[in-house]
């Protein structure tokens, strides 16, 4: 039988936010750091998609 590895694998995909493009931590206080979504489009990290959505509104 094979064995699922979907579920494996979704829990360790990156945590992301409208804000964020990859959250790597949070401060004592609850506040979120990581890379934003501007700043991995800048990095050539992530497609233009989201970031030019959020612009044309």
């Amino acid at each position: 039988m094979k064995k699922d590895n979907n579920n494996q694998n979704s829990s360790k995909l990156p945590e992301q936010n409208e804000q964020f493009y990859l959250i790597t931590g949070y401060t004592e206080g609850g506040f979120v750091h990581g890379i934003t979504w501007e700043e991995a489009y800048v990095e050539g990290l992530a497609e233009c998609g989201y970031l030019c959505d959020q612009q044309m509104m």
